[in-house]
């Protein structure tokens, strides 16, 4: 188990960082609220993306053939009523940050909300 989020990212292996790539191409984000479909489990932490996002986004553009430029934020979605989500998501497909937010990061966190409520 690693001890750090640095530590954490540097053990992710090329298989992981494929499946992140692949998220990211689909979805055109990931947040640490992603669970991997083959076994539940999340691909990334908070604190991965938080603390680790620049080298996390160095290995995603060196060992995979992903190209786009990617950024890091996070969000307590609309009139900040959830808990912190941390998101890497494609910069080529959002005008910036803000539009990230708007059109995707914040109502992906609206329908985590209602399904948790469910």
């Amino acid at each position: 188990m690693a001890d750090t989020a640095k530590e954490a990212v540097e053990q992710l292996t090329l298989e992981q960082l494929d499946k992140i790539v692949e998220v990211i191409e689909i979805e055109t984000f990931i947040t640490d609220e992603y669970r991997d479909p083959e076994n539940n489990s999340p691909l990334l932490s908070k604190v991965m993306i938080k603390h680790a996002g620049e080298l996390l986004i160095k290995r995603l553009k060196g060992e995979t053939t992903f190209g786009n430029e990617l950024d890091i934020t996070s969000s307590l979605g609309n009139n900040n009523s959830w808990h912190e989500v941390a998101a890497i998501f494609d910069k080529d497909e959002f005008e910036d940050e803000l539009e990230f937010k708007r059109k995707t990061l914040d109502p992906y966190i609206e329908k985590l909300k209602k399904q948790e409520f469910e």
